[in-house]
């Protein structure tokens, strides 16, 4: 034979055995041998691997690995062997070469020979069928499908086994029998059939005692298994036993024959268990569930209506199918079966619950085959037509159940599962999930007490908040609380607020949520175990697929697979935005039991480890974004930490739109940059804050800006790193210079500067000499701005930082407007955007809001029309709040101008709304200013003053002296009252007298003028 899968996967050639280690291409050729000669479709090949989360390269990776596995068989010479046939692959293997068809083509000829009479013939049959298999099915292959595959294929050799045997005890062979079966009987404790033969194996060579303690443990464990009498069969063998008749014979057609069952015969079961009393919760949930289950069956559709209900340990799955299955079952007069198949520890065997089934409808035991087939047809039959309503509980997976269903119209099944059964087809897909808050606080009403619990509203809020909403944790303290009636429900919360003790107290007679999530985790293969493990130390509150490789230290492949295992197991939640790619978190109770776990099987040393490559992966992609969004390493500081490098052509699809990666992940790294602080990864830490800086300058995302570098600043100065201090002062002195916290921000950039000189980093003094000279001119000293952002670009062009340098001519523009030279300004503005051309697109949306100042400053209306438009595409593209804020502020601002003040209050309305939702208070207080002018220029005196006004109010408390004199001119200019107006206008110029540069000059000279007019004009008034 050239495949073997009755044991490890093997496969020999002509000239060879072929060595097949890649976990992938394992899956494919055994799925393809378990069905060789037919087509096996590529979703079913991708559901093998991934479980129901396949990546969107799935197709392209299986066709990866049929390659690899052509390659593979050619080489061992077996060549064209695998052939794509649409909608899959199939593989060329005649029935000699795979040693599952050789067993079943022996096991039918053994069968046949047995009819016949002919049993020598047929005990050799099963001999060489039976030999054939060399340990468990399948091992080594990880695989869901894989493994009920297996479990099918075990289901067939023990039948073989007990057909063998049968003929065995024909033959008279008890005595060299009895070890063997013995075997058999403790590794299949509920084959009632394999029993049965031990029994009369022990009876016929003389040993009437063991075979009746045999049957009594038997009886005793169907009774605590599965809470059934013994069959007829295992009876009338005890009974023969009993009465001494040695020559009983088993009737060998027991265990493969269908019961010859009619109609007449049925008998309704009412298997349900009790309703649930206090069932709370989710009932748009139980009405839709209601409605599908009570729904007429469509006249063409003969498949019964299944519903798998899914969700995590402890969700309360189970309650909700059993509340629906009560409030439905008038619909079901036919009967309700029921049965835990306890799919979350040892799982029942399908054979196991039909033969339930059959006898609770009125089957005798002694009509029930052995053959698991056989019992799910005469179920079927029995089922055809009738309106019955099936639940089943806790199943492992789909394999479990296939068996089960009827095949009737008018039935429905409900099942419940932590896995998503998604391979059952047209099935009624539902997620089962948490409690809201307010149904939280009734379920530990109903189970503590409704007094006691509504006299503390808050500390119940947050208790059920610490049981993270879910009805198992729920039902677990609101035990405790019940059996501690001295206790407050406070007293209880503040228990509960000890994470490395909440599970321990979420314990109460048999509800422990730690034994409920534990089975979940056993069933996981090593490496998914462990990436539970460090996820529960992971302290983003969600995260992308690409994380898991870094964090288990392995490639990419290796940790989707285990994260789809996680996914499967119901121990992660997924989240899709649309569009967009799937992001996981884990809830907050799984959380503690994973970094349980982690605590007791992992070394400290591994974990922190593991959250350093974690933290290397999201910094190696951050700074690939930032060069995206930039041209380059522009206007960054970088650390010398190690990053874990990620695949290249992934980086692509995830930087597609690099600011919206940050927005995305930005809530994922903004907690890293906090556990990378705690783990004193102080590099790490500083470099991933200043990073962020790319996308918290866009959205105006202060908070989360002064939280890092807060972070970042503490774990560099603890560490004594220098440099990294200084790249955070210095980022925090841009952020200060952001709020327009002037005075904070000259502080800041002067203490950064200094530990730049130290470190003798030229580049980082640059970008601090950029700040301070923002400073100067923001402030009123020009000159001294001039000569910053001169020295400033000379540093800017030594590093070769063209965005750098791109940003200091902006700032020399904007000085040279000041000073009316507007040739100069539109000189710097062109080299800035021949610099930047096609690196940028952000700066390139701030040089052109520049252009447009200077137009407008010029009188060119109609081109500074067109850059505000132009820069208006751009920041609403990017979602750059800031950057709309003052886009729409320069339209109000040319619009005025143009003499539509209609209009201009319309987009400075707009404007102000951006802006108070940016957080910038300078761009607000200018576009109340020129909202007030515009309100002005149409006549409302009374709103242009309030605006004047309340812009003049933010300007003091900004500190800006210019803009509070231009803020004063106009709400003197609304005032009618002469003298009052002549009074702002005095403090105006007061104020002016304080700040040596052009635009004061210039606001001076105007100011007086008008003081000088309305002088005369009072003076004239009086004198009449």
């Amino acid at each position: 034979m050239n495949f073997e899968i009755l044991g490890t996967l093997g496969v020999k050639g002509p000239t060879g055995t072929a060595t097949i280690r890649a976990a992938r291409q394992r899956i494919v050729l055994v799925m393809l041998l378990l069905e060789a000669g037919r087509v096996v479709p590529v979703d079913r090949l991708s559901t093998a691997i991934w479980d129901d989360a396949p990546p969107q390269t799935a197709r392209g990776q299986i066709q990866i690995c049929v390659s690899a596995l052509r390659r593979a068989l050619a080489d061992v010479g077996l060549p064209d062997r695998l052939e794509t046939c649409a909608p899959g692959y199939l593989i060329h293997a005649g029935p000699d070469e795979v040693d599952l068809l050789v067993f079943e083509r022996l096991v039918a000829e053994g069968r046949q020979s047995a009819e016949e009479q002919r049993l020598d013939e047929a005990i050799g049959r099963y001999e060489r069928a039976l030999k054939l298999w060399r340990g468990d099915a399948l091992a080594g292959v990880e695989s869901r499908l894989v493994a009920a595959a297996g479990a099918r294929l075990e289901e067939m050799r023990l039948r073989a086994v007990e057909e063998f045997m049968d003929l065995r005890l024909r033959q008279s062979g008890h005595q060299e029998m009895i070890a063997e079966l013995a075997d058999l009987v403790a590794s299949n404790p509920l084959r009632e059939h394999l029993r049965a033969q031990l029994m009369l194996a022990l009876f016929r060579s003389g040993r009437q005692g063991e075979a009746l303690a045999c049957y009594r443990d038997g009886r005793q464990t169907l009774v605590d298994e599965l809470g059934i009498e013994p069959s007829a069969e295992l009876r009338e063998v005890e009974r023969a036993v009993l009465g001494g008749e040695t020559d009983y014979e088993l009737d060998p057609r027991a265990a493969t024959q269908p019961a010859d069952v009619t109609p007449a015969d049925y008998r309704p079961a009412r298997l349900l268990p009790p309703d649930i009393g206090d069932y709370t919760g989710n009932r748009p949930l139980l009405d839709r569930l209601q409605e599908i289950v009570t729904a007429e069956p469509d006249d063409g559709n003969a498949a019964p209506r299944i519903i798998s209900v899914s969700g995590t340990g402890g969700v309360g799955k189970s309650a909700l199918a059993i509340r629906v299955a009560h409030a439905t079952k008038d619909f079901f007069p036919d009967g309700q079966l029921y049965a835990r198949l306890n799919g979350n520890n040892t799982p029942l065997g399908a054979a196991q619950v039909l033969e339930r089934f059959l006898r609770a409808l009125g089957v005798p035991h002694v009509m029930i085959p052995g053959g698991i087939e056989e019992r799910a047809e005469t179920l079927r039959a029995l089922l055809a037509g009738r309106r019955v309503l099936m639940v089943l509980d806790e199943v492992a997976d789909e394999e479990q159940v296939r068996m089960l269903v009827p095949n009737s119209a008018p039935s429905v099944v409900i099942l419940t599962s932590r896995r998503r059964l998604t391979a059952l087809p047209a099935a009624h897909h539902v997620e089962c999930p948490l409690l809201e808050p307010s149904d939280s606080v009734e379920l530990l009403a109903q189970i503590a007490g409704p007094g006691r619990i509504y006299a503390e509203p808050t500390q119940a809020l947050r208790l059920s908040s610490m049981c993270g909403h879910l009805p198992l944790a729920l039902r677990a303290a609101g035990g405790r609380l019940l059996i501690r009636p001295h206790w407050t429900v406070a007293r209880m919360a503040e228990r509960f607020a000890d994470t490395s003790r909440r599970l321990d107290e979420l314990s109460h007679g048999e509800q422990s949520l730690r034994a409920n999530i534990a089975p979940s985790y056993e069933w996981l293969s090593d490496p998914a175990r462990r990436l539970f493990r460090l996820l529960g130390v992971l302290e983003a509150r969600d995260f992308p697929e690409w994380i898991c490789a870094p964090l288990l230290g392995s490639d990419d492949d290796a940790g989707a697979e285990a994260l789809s295992e996680l996914v499967t197991a119901q121990l992660l939640e997924v989240e899709t935005p649309v569009g967009g790619r799937a992001r996981f978190r884990m809830h907050g109770l799984i959380r503690i039991f994973a970094a349980e776990r982690h605590d007791a099987e992992d070394r400290a040393e591994d974990g922190a480890e593991a959250l350093r490559r974690a933290l290397g992966a999201w910094l190696y992609v951050a700074e690939k974004a930032h060069r995206s969004e930039y041209g380059g390493d522009h206007t960054v500081l970088h650390s010398d930490a190690v990053r874990w490098k990620v695949d290249e052509t992934l980086c692509e699809e995830l930087l597609a739109d690099p600011l919206e990666w940050f927005a995305v992940e930005k809530d994922a790294l903004v907690a890293m940059v906090g556990q990378a602080a705690d783990l004193g990864a102080d590099d790490l830490c500083w470099d991933l804050a200043v990073t962020l800086v790319t996308i918290f300058e866009v959205r105006s995302e202060f908070v989360e800006w002064r939280a890092t570098h807060d972070s970042a600043l503490a774990a560099v100065r603890r560490s004594g790193n220098k440099y990294g201090e200084a790249a955070v002062l210095y980022s925090m002195g841009a952020l200060a210079a952001a709020e327009y916290r002037l005075d904070d921000a000259a502080r800041l950039s002067r203490a950064a500067d200094e530990l730049f000189v130290d470190q003798r980093v030229l580049y980082g003094r640059a970008l601090v000499l950029r700040n301070l000279a923002f400073i100067d001119r923001a402030q009123g000293r020009h000159e001294e701005a001039r000569r910053k952002y001169e020295q400033a670009r000379e540093w800017f062009r030594f590093a070769g930082d063209v965005i750098g340098e791109a940003h200091v001519l902006s700032g020399l523009a904007q000085l040279a407007v000041i000073a009316h030279d507007r040739r100069a300004a539109l000189g710097h503005l062109t080299e800035a955007i021949r610099l930047t051309e096609g690196r940028s697109r952000r700066m390139e949306a701030q040089l052109r809001y520049r252009l447009g100042e200077v137009a407008l400053k010029g009188d060119d209306i109609g081109t500074a029309l067109d850059c505000f438009h132009d820069v208006l595409e751009i920041v609403v593209e990017y979602g750059d709040r800031i950057g709309e804020a003052y886009a729409r502020y320069g339209q109000g601002l040319a619009q005025t101008a143009a003499g539509d003040a209609d209009r201009a209050v319309g987009t400075l309305r707009q404007a102000g709304k951006v802006a108070a939702e940016s957080g910038d208070r300078m761009v607000s207080a200018r576009i109340q200013l020129a909202w007030a002018e515009a309100e002005y220029a149409i006549g409302s005196r009374d709103m242009a003053a309030r605006l004047a006004g309340a812009a003049l109010q933010s300007f003091r408390q900004l500190g800006d002296q210019v803009w509070q004199a231009r803020g004063l001119r106009l709400l003197g200019d609304t005032i009618a009252d002469t003298a009052t107006a002549m009074a702002a206008w005095r403090e105006a110029l007061t104020i002016l007298g304080k700040v040596d540069s052009q635009d004061a000059r210039d606001l001076a000279e105007e100011l007086v003028r008008r003081l000088t007019s309305a002088s005369l004009a009072f003076q004239v008034g009086e004198a009449s």
